[in-house]
C-alpha cells in the first residue's frame, strides 16, 4: 500500500506527528529512498528544511531545523552523496544523543571535507552558509536528476520545462489552432504577401 509519510525527529527516530486522538503514528529509525527535493520553510521556532524522499510505493518528507545537529551532519554529507542512486538515512543512538547517518553502496557515506572556503566559527553563519551551498549547488543538481519513478503515485515532479522556462507562453505566443490560416496569420509569418 502505498502512503506519504510527514516525518519529524522525535525520541530518536523519523516520527509522525498524529493529528487525532486514535490515529496510527508511523515511525521510522532509518528511510532507504532517493531524495529528490529539499525545500525551506520559516517558522515561529525557527527556519526547517524539508527532506523529499521516494521510494518504490512511498512519500518521505523529513522536516529538520536547520540549526540541529541533525540537520549540519546532513549539509556535511549531502556532497558526497550520489544524488541519483538511492540512500539509507539513518538515526544510531549513540549515547545520549541520536546521530543522522547516510549509507549508499553498503557503506558509511562519509562527511564532505573538500570545501573551497573556511566555514565560519559562529553557528548562525555556518547555517546560513549550508542553506546558501543546498540552495545553489544540490537543488539544481537534484532538478536536473530523472524522475526515479515516472509512474509514482504521490511524486510528480515539475516538468523541466517549467523549471527552465516552458516551449510555450500562451501569451506572448503567436501559437493558433490547427486549421486554415488567415490572411494576417500568413503576413504575421511571412508567407503570402507583406
Amino acid at each position: 500500500m502505498s502512503q506519504k509519510f510527514f516525518l519529524n525527529l522525535k525520541h530518536g527516530s523519523f516520527s509522525e506527528r498524529p493529528t487525532h486522538a486514535n490515529e496510527k503514528v508511523y515511525s521510522f529509525t532509518e528511510i532507504e529512498a532517493h531524495l529528490v527535493n529539499i525545500t525551506f520553510k520559516p517558522s515561529q521556532y525557527g527556519e526547517i528544511m524539508k527532506l523529499h524522499l521516494v521510494d518504490e510505493n512511498n512519500f518521505y518528507m523529513v522536516s529538520l531545523f536547520v540549526n540541529t545537529g541533525a540537520a549540519h551532519a546532513f549539509f556535511n554529507l549531502v556532497k558526497s552523496l550520489h544524488l541519483i542512486e538511492k540512500f539509507k538515512l539513518k538515526l544510531v543512538p549513540k549515547e545520549d544523543k541520536t546521530l543522522l547517518c547516510a549509507e549508499q553502496f553498503g557503506a558509511l557515506v562519509k562527511w564532505y571535507r573538500d570545501y573551497n572556503v573556511i566555514l565560519p566559527a559562529d553557528a548562525a553563519q555556518r547555517t546560513e552558509y549550508f542553506t546558501e551551498m543546498i540552495k545553489h549547488e544540490i537543488l539544481p543538481a537534484l532538478q536536473k536528476l530523472p524522475n526515479p519513478f515516472p509512474l509514482h503515485p504521490h511524486y510528480k515532479p515539475l516538468p523541466k520545462r517549467a523549471l527552465y522556462g516552458g516551449y510555450f507562453n500562451a501569451q506572448q505566443s503567436y501559437a493558433r489552432v490547427v486549421g486554415p490560416m488567415s490572411e494576417a496569420e500568413r503576413t504575421d509569418v511571412g508567407y503570402g504577401k507583406g
